[in-house]
């Protein structure tokens, strides 16, 4: 299976890529072209097995509202992120996705043990507090001693809570986003040796009403090779004039 075009105003995205990938082997890179306009559904899509996985949204014509998607009615509930990668590398170009305000879905995206790309891509997570379940919009996680990468390109990130959530050995790539944030806006999580890391941001405007950087070690971190933050023409900003409370640019 190496991809094809979908329609997904008439298609539910998820389980269409479930039964694929049962049905036929996938190949080594799988290019999915989707197309269609306004709100559309889909069951959450969960990919293991496949080395790289792209989903192209195609731009819409003829002025039609852009392809926004949703979770399904029946998966608001259910603890599992709307695109879930686990062992292979998950590009995402052109994506719009906007999660109801009582979701309990944790992450719009995660990716476990692969590298996470995204270009030109708007999601929005629950602005609310009554989505308990939600934790952030990216989770990327690696436990191989390598590390792997997020890589941002021009997209817009919108979320009541934390942006990205990286665990363990994992670098950022960040170029030309707007990122706004009513919580966290990158949180760290590690539990084991560190290794060598280069976080790089580039030309971002950043919003976040509490810790743009916040670090969080475990019993079985250990400090080892430096890890460093590359900040290139990043706004900064605080426009939360109502809050407060006290917000930092490096929490641990």
């Amino acid at each position: 299976y190496h991809g094809e075009r979908l329609d997904l105003t008439s298609v539910d995205l998820g389980a269409h890529l479930s039964s694929a990938l049962k049905k036929t082997p996938p190949a080594p890179r799988v290019v999915l072209h989707l197309t269609g306009w306004g709100m559309c559904q889909t069951s959450p899509v969960r990919v293991k097995g496949v080395q790289q996985l792209v989903l192209y949204f195609e731009p819409p014509t003829d002025f039609k509202e852009p392809l926004t998607l949703e979770a399904k009615t029946p998966n608001l509930l259910k603890g599992s992120a709307l695109f879930a990668m686990d062992g292979g590398d998950l590009e995402l170009i052109g994506l719009r996705v906007r999660l109801s305000p009582i979701t309990i879905l944790p992450s719009v995206v995660e990716v476990n043990d692969g590298n996470l790309t995204m270009t030109r891509c708007k999601l929005q997570g629950p602005l609310t507090k009554s989505a308990e379940g939600f934790r952030s919009l990216i989770a990327v996680r690696n436990a191989d001693p390598v590390p792997t990468t997020v890589l941002l390109r021009d997209n817009i990130l919108l979320s009541g809570k934390r942006l990205i959530q990286m665990n363990e050995r994992v670098q950022l790539r960040a170029r030309n986003n707007v990122l706004v944030s009513l919580g966290d806006g990158i949180y760290i999580d590690a539990n084991r040796p560190a290794g060598p890391a280069l976080h790089l941001l580039d030309h971002n405007t950043w919003a976040v009403r509490h810790s743009l950087w916040s670090i969080k070690t475990g019993p079985g971190f250990q400090a080892g090779s430096p890890v460093l933050v590359h900040a290139n023409s990043n706004a900064f900003l605080h426009p939360f004039a109502d809050d407060g409370e006290r917000s930092a640019l490096l929490a641990g």
